[in-house]
């Protein structure tokens, strides 16, 4: 289940909260560094060992989709958004598709850049989950736990997301 964390800023202490990371707590606050004028996160166990310290990145809001086709021949789905992707091509990266139906399209994944404003990514399910009816969106998720957790944690829209 996910957890939400808003980020309050304080002017007298940086903000923290203390998020459960593949089952264990820690404590993460988010560090203003003057010299490079932005925002870094701290993670420590309950010890105060320090885990990592990583520049504070935000998820961009979903990006809708325009087309979505089924490859039948190699079981994968060819998606085209709205907005570009921002990644350069042949880009491998964490995704989710969401609103979308049927609902065999949904889900989350690696996702391959094939050009500004298209991706593709394997069928979890092998099968054809038929016509799309309603396009939803790509969300293309920065995990600042990537290489440290299996749980993630992403900041978008002033909020930290954990999920286990």
């Amino acid at each position: 289940m996910t957890s939400y964390y808003p980020l309050v800023i304080n002017t007298r202490q940086a903000p923290s909260f203390m998020p459960t990371l593949d089952g264990n707590q820690y404590n993460i606050a988010v560090i203003w560094n003057v010299a490079s004028r932005r925002s870094y996160i701290q993670c420590q166990d309950l010890s105060g060992n320090l885990i990592f310290f990583v520049p504070l990145i935000e998820t961009q809001p979903a990006n809708s989709l325009t087309d979505l086709t089924y490859d039948s021949q190699n079981t994968r789905v060819i998606g085209t958004t709205v907005n570009p992707i921002n990644a350069p091509i042949g880009q491998v990266f964490n995704m989710s598709i969401i609103f979308t139906s049927p609902s065999g399209y949904n889900g989350s994944g690696i996702g391959f850049v094939l050009n500004e404003n298209q991706f593709t990514y394997p069928l979890s399910l092998g099968n054809f989950p038929g016509i799309v009816t309603t396009l939803g969106a790509l969300d293309i998720l920065i995990s600042l736990t990537e290489g440290y957790f299996n749980s993630t944690l992403v900041y978008r829209n002033r909020v930290f997301e954990v999920n286990p």
